[in-house]
């Protein structure tokens, strides 16, 4: 006599939010290669196995030569989802040529590469284990090809340097769903802070993550992934957060399976923004000084001013009251440009 069903039934095992990919193949463009592709797919820690890539020599007169490499990967009918992310650990010898490696992304087989932003960079130095997330833009889905490329071809840098990659993977997350399996507590800065820029679980109670998500809303009920940080990871600067706006942020570490979500924050206000009116100056007593004015940051006590003199690098030249005016009279060059900030950015 057959058993009588279960009432009530049981409920479906969903499917986890995130799926992993690995690649599916590489192929050789320049340099010498040790290691199949299949050592990417696990971390060295768990199979042993590493894909080294060595620069070889350019062709051409002698005095011209570089060394230089170029080795790919296939990623193919990569489903997409919500978010796409590469996770990479690798390593690379120090070299004295300041030559790094960074890992870009085509999706039309290799017709043209993209930069991750922020590039994604191995860079000289970096010892075992090191590890690296970028984000694809939104709808990158199909056959997803990656490359890795050294920095640094100026003629007479004949060194042969290298870079090992111990793991290559996607995750891709293709549901809103999370399934939470623990709870991370959050810090984030008191009411009355400037800018979210940055925020910090107070511990990482995980052990096995890839990494950690970071969401953020404004009414505690749609929630938008900002960023994402590698694992271990226990903060995150947001540098997309907009002016007078109130926000509260979580923080998820997600495996190939599941999902953890930390508390809600606290909800912080960034003050409203800052706008610097046109510049005006003249000399006197032999000394140039240029006046500025702005408007804005109500809630700001101080503001920062950066200056870039003759389209140089921006440095920081004083800290002053929020009183919408500052006269500066340190520099007896042009000044070409100013910005404001508040003093944490």
């Amino acid at each position: 006599v057959p058993a009588p069903p279960m009432w009530p039934p049981p409920p479906p095992i969903p499917l986890p939010p995130y799926e992993i990919a690995v690649s599916d193949a590489d192929w050789f463009v320049s340099g010498d290669v040790a290691g199949s592709h299949t050592a990417t797919h696990a971390a060295f820690s768990s199979d042993g196995q590493r894909q080294t890539i060595t620069e070889v020599e350019s062709g051409g007169r002698k005095s011209r030569r570089y060394s230089f490499l170029d080795h790919r990967w296939r990623f193919a009918n990569v489903r997409g989802g919500i978010s796409v992310t590469l996770f990479v650990t690798g390593s690379a010898p120090a070299n004295d040529e300041g030559d790094d490696f960074e890992i870009e992304f085509s999706t039309n087989g290799g017709t043209s590469w993209t930069p991750f932003s922020p590039p994604l960079i191995i860079a000289n130095g970096s010892p075992q284990g090191t590890e690296g997330l970028a984000s694809f833009p939104g709808g990158t889905q199909g056959n997803i090809d990656l490359r890795i490329v050294d920095t640094n071809r100026a003629q007479g840098n004949r060194q042969f340097d290298s870079v090992s990659i111990d793991q290559l993977v996607y995750s891709h997350r293709h549901r809103p769903e999370r399934l939470p399996a623990g709870r991370l507590p959050l810090r984030s800065p008191p009411q009355s802070a400037p800018p979210p820029r940055s925020i910090s679980p107070g511990s990482d109670n995980s052990s096995n993550e890839l990494g950690f998500a970071v969401y953020r809303s404004t009414d505690s009920v749609n929630w938008n992934e900002v960023g994402n940080a590698v694992a271990d990871s226990t903060s995150f600067s947001d540098a997309t957060a907009s002016p007078a706006t109130a926000y509260k942020f979580l923080v998820g570490a997600y495996s190939s399976s599941f999902e953890a979500l930390s508390e809600v924050s606290n909800e912080v206000t960034t003050p409203d923004g800052l706008s610097l009116a046109t510049l005006s100056g003249g000399k006197r007593k032999g000394k140039i000084y240029v006046d500025l004015s702005w408007s804005g940051g109500a809630s700001l006590d101080e503001v920062e001013i950066w200056r870039s003199i003759n389209g140089g690098p921006l440095e920081n030249i004083a800290t002053t009251l929020n009183d919408s005016a500052e006269r500066d009279q340190t520099s007896p060059q042009r000044i070409t440009d100013s910005h404001l900030r508040s003093p944490i950015g």
